[in-house]
């Protein structure tokens, strides 16, 4: 079973590493075409700001370089939020998508693993999957080895939601990204822009 997990982590970070590197070359491409953008706006006031008495050229001069550094940056901030952000979102869209053996193979053994870490009976327990799921939801409780309640009503794309009576754990994909996103934000910025 681990292998099997291991196996999809590996495929998902090879896919990820995949297309960190095609985001890496997009942007290194819009990076340049930014500076280039910048380069000539600098060159263009400061051929202006020379036609001015001294005094002022120079303090236009200064004023103009530091609001296009300040564009500049937000415009690359700007670019580089957007490009993080799709990164997780076609992390998210990749475990949506997965075949339907990798796809219980990823969640069976989180499913068992939120159940029975839950100190609840499992007749306690009701799972909520995604409504219109590609997956039969009883595929992956088969596969977990549970005996859980089930409905397939949920409003979201992936994974599932344990339900008890004192507490609810979401395991959506959505959720799932999101809470590891902290720890991974850093490495995917990392690799898209060194």
């Amino acid at each position: 079973m681990a292998n099997g997990i291991d196996a999809i982590i590996a495929r998902i970070e090879a896919d990820t590493d995949e297309y960190i590197a095609k985001m890496t070359k997009e942007h290194a491409e819009k990076l340049q075409e930014i500076e280039n953008e910048k380069n000539e706006k600098i060159a263009e006031i400061k051929s202006e700001a020379e036609k001015t008495v001294n005094s002022e050229r120079e303090a236009a001069k200064e004023s103009v370089a530091r609001r296009a550094d300040a564009a500049s940056r937000d415009m690359l901030l700007s670019e580089k939020t957007r490009l993080v952000d799709e990164v997780f979102t076609k992390a998210e869209e990749k475990i949506n998508s997965l075949d339907e053996k990798e796809y219980i193979s990823f969640f069976a053994p989180m499913l068992k693993k939120a159940c029975e870490g839950s100190g609840v009976e499992t007749k306690d327990i009701k799972v909520v999957f995604p409504s219109g799921g590609r997956i039969e939801a009883k595929k992956i409780i088969s596969e977990s080895g549970l005996k859980v309640s089930y409905e397939e009503t949920g409003k979201f794309e992936g994974g599932f939601i344990v339900s008890t009576e004192e507490f609810e754990l979401d395991c959506t994909t959505h959720t799932l990204i999101y809470n590891n996103r902290e720890g991974l934000e850093s490495k995917v910025t990392s690799v898209l822009f060194s």
